[in-house]
Protein backbone atom coordinates (compact mmCIF):
# COMPACT_ATOMS: atom_id res chain seq x y z
CA UNK A 1 0.00 0.00 0.00
CA UNK A 2 1.30 3.43 -0.94
CA UNK A 3 1.04 6.28 1.53
CA UNK A 4 -0.43 9.50 0.16
CA UNK A 5 -0.47 12.89 1.84
CA UNK A 6 -2.63 15.60 0.28
CA UNK A 7 -2.29 19.28 1.00
CA UNK A 8 -4.79 21.64 -0.54
CA UNK A 9 -5.30 25.35 -0.39
CA UNK A 10 -5.39 28.56 -2.34
CA UNK A 11 -2.63 29.35 -4.80
CA UNK A 12 0.42 30.89 -3.19
CA UNK A 13 2.24 34.07 -4.03
CA UNK A 14 4.83 34.23 -6.79
CA UNK A 15 7.58 34.37 -4.15
CA UNK A 16 6.25 31.26 -2.39
CA UNK A 17 5.93 29.42 -5.71
CA UNK A 18 9.56 30.23 -6.48
CA UNK A 19 10.74 29.08 -3.06
CA UNK A 20 8.85 25.78 -3.39
CA UNK A 21 10.18 25.20 -6.91
CA UNK A 22 13.76 25.75 -5.73
CA UNK A 23 13.25 23.36 -2.82
CA UNK A 24 11.73 20.66 -5.02
CA UNK A 25 14.58 21.05 -7.51
CA UNK A 26 17.08 20.43 -4.71
CA UNK A 27 15.47 17.13 -3.64
CA UNK A 28 13.79 15.79 -6.77
CA UNK A 29 13.74 15.48 -10.56
CA UNK A 30 10.84 17.32 -12.19
CA UNK A 31 8.53 15.85 -14.83
CA UNK A 32 5.75 18.00 -16.30
CA UNK A 33 2.69 16.38 -17.84
CA UNK A 34 0.19 17.66 -20.35
CA UNK A 35 -2.63 17.75 -17.81
CA UNK A 36 -0.92 20.53 -15.83
CA UNK A 37 0.41 18.29 -13.07
CA UNK A 38 4.08 18.60 -12.19
CA UNK A 39 5.61 15.46 -10.66
CA UNK A 40 8.77 15.71 -8.60
CA UNK A 41 10.38 12.24 -8.27
CA UNK A 42 12.54 12.20 -5.15
CA UNK A 43 16.25 11.65 -5.64
CA UNK A 44 17.42 8.28 -4.22
CA UNK A 45 19.54 9.93 -1.52
CA UNK A 46 16.45 11.80 -0.25
CA UNK A 47 13.95 8.95 -0.20
CA UNK A 48 11.43 7.07 -2.28
CA UNK A 49 8.34 8.83 -3.56
CA UNK A 50 6.81 11.57 -5.62
CA UNK A 51 5.49 15.05 -4.92
CA UNK A 52 2.68 16.03 -7.30
CA UNK A 53 1.66 19.65 -7.76
CA UNK A 54 -1.49 20.52 -9.73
Amino acid sequence: MARVHLISGAAGSTALDGTCAAYYASIAQTDESRDGTVRHRLRPEVGDGTIEVT
